[in-house]
């Protein structure tokens, strides 16, 4: 499975589960078209995915003190990388989203130009 179909299933189990059902106030009986909706739904699974990210980065803040007492600096340093490595973790996982929604709402955008020139 290459990384824009394994970004795409995340996608559609998101979307599936109702966790991207939010669309940022973007309402199609108000104006937005579905196409609008679907791109702020998608939005907002980035938008989790930043704060995810941004958690993990407090936490890396948080625990990256300097201490005298080796058996807590031990403990805060295996905390430090856990929340480094979650930080790295969303990090792939955000890019991996990204490129599957860009290529979603390109592939989508490009149909929907197409159908309009008929």
């Amino acid at each position: 499975m290459s990384t824009s179909d394994l970004g795409i299933s995340m996608t559609n189990e998101r979307i599936a589960s109702g966790e991207a059902r939010s669309t940022s106030g973007v309402k199609a009986a108000k104006g937005g078209s579905w196409f609008e909706v679907l791109a702020a739904a998608l939005g907002d699974i980035l938008g989790d995915r930043v704060n995810a990210m941004m958690d993990a980065k407090n936490r890396m803040v948080e625990n990256y003190k300097e201490t005298l007492d080796p058996k807590s600096g031990e403990q805060q340093s295996k905390e430090y990388m856990r929340a480094m490595t979650d930080f790295q973790t969303q990090s792939q996982i955000f890019g991996i989203e990204s490129n599957a929604i860009k290529s979603a709402l390109d592939s989508i955008g490009n149909g929907l130009k197409e159908i309009s020139k008929r």
